[in-house]
């Protein structure tokens, strides 16, 4: 089971509440709204095998790049 977090926050600092981030995990995309702390959460039960695992987390036009490795 992994877990994966996003934290949105305005240039003052302020959690942004209510907004919608998306999540793309090797492919499939998966949607999480954030809470009142400005944090959005997915969770995934999945197996996961060894190797790198592609990330991309998104708001908007902005997006964050993330590679992941399982080693056993």
């Amino acid at each position: 089971m992994k877990v994966f977090t996003a934290t949105l926050k305005t240039s003052a600092g302020k959690a942004i509440k209510g907004k919608t981030v998306k999540f793309k995990v090797n492919g499939k995309t998966y949607k999480a709204k954030t809470n009142a702390k400005g944090v959005a959460k997915i969770t995934l039960k999945k197996f996961w095998k060894v190797g790198k695992h592609k990330i991309t987390i998104s708001y908007l036009k902005t997006s964050i790049k993330k590679t992941i490795t399982v080693k056993r």
